[in-house]
C-alpha cells in the first residue's frame, strides 16, 4: 500500500503506523554558538588578578623573591646595586634585619621617592641608576615577575632585578620582564617591622682609642 508522513510517523493506507528516527545533527560551532540548535559554549571571562594595595609612605626594604628567597638591595645607591639575601617574616623585614638596606618611600607628584636618608634614586642611562640630591619620582604598577613594576620616568626604563651570576638591581628594560623569566624580576616592597636606625652621616664614627707604642 501506499503511505504518506504524518506528524508523528507513518500510516498505511490499511491502517498501520510506524515511525522512523532521524538521528539529529551533531554540534557545529561558530564562535561558541551552535549552527544547528544554537547551543552557546561562550568561556566566562577570565577572573583578572586584583592590584595590589597602593603602599603607603614609610620605611621599606626593596626586594626580589627569586626561588623562594628575597634579594634586598642595599641602600647604598649606585650604578647597579648589590641583591643580598635576608630573612623575611610574616611578609616583613625586621627592623634589626633592614639596617643596610631599608629606604624611605614617600608617595608625592602621582609617584615615589626613594630615599636613603641622604640621597634619591633615580635612573641615569643605559641600564645605570644613580643617587641624587633633587626628588626623583618612579611609578609603581602590578608587575608580572613580582609584585610591583618600579618605572622610571625614561620610557621603558625601571628598577628591576637581574638574576642568576649578576644577583643586582638596575635600570634595566622591563621589556626583559616575564611572568617565566628566571633573569629579570619586578620588585617587593617589604615594610620594616618597627624603626630602623637611620645613620647621620654628619656624625663621626666613634673608634676605640689605641694604645700608645712604648
Amino acid at each position: 500500500g501506499s503511505k504518506k508522513p504524518v506528524d508523528d510517523g507513518w500510516t498505511c493506507t490499511c491502517g498501520a503506523t510506524w515511525t522512523t528516527v532521524i538521528a539529529a545533527f551533531g554540534h557545529e560551532y561558530e564562535n561558541y554558538v551552535c549552527i544547528h540548535c544554537g547551543d552557546d559554549i561562550t568561556p566566562d571571562a577570565p577572573e583578572l588578578p586584583e592590584d595590589p594595595e597602593t603602599p603607603a609612605t614609610g620605611y621599606y626594604v626593596i626586594a626580589a623573591k627569586v626561588n623562594d628567597a628575597y634579594y634586598a638591595m642595599a641602600n647604598t645607591f649606585a650604578s647597579k646595586i648589590a641583591g643580598t639575601v635576608i630573612p623575611v617574616v610574616d611578609g616583613k623585614v625586621a627592623a634589626e634585619d633592614a639596617g643596610a638596606y631599608f629606604i624611605t618611600l614617600t608617595e608625592e607628584d602621582g609617584g615615589y621617592t626613594i630615599s636613603n636618608g641622604t640621597d634619591y634614586l633615580k635612573y641615569n642611562t643605559g641600564t645605570s641608576l644613580a643617587a641624587t640630591a633633587e626628588k626623583y619620582t618612579w611609578t609603581l604598577s602590578a608587575g608580572k615577575n613580582g609584585t610591583w613594576r618600579v618605572a622610571a620616568m625614561t620610557e621603558g626604563r625601571g628598577l628591576v632585578f637581574r638574576a642568576g651570576e649578576y644577583n643586582q638591581f638596575g635600570g634595566y628594560s622591563t621589556a626583559n620582564i616575564a611572568s617565566s623569566s628566571d633573569e629579570y624580576f619586578d620588585l617587593e616592597l617589604i615594610p620594616v617591622e618597627g624603626t630602623p636606625v637611620i645613620p647621620d652621616p654628619t656624625e663621626p664614627t666613634e673608634t676605640e682609642p689605641t694604645e700608645p707604642s712604648e
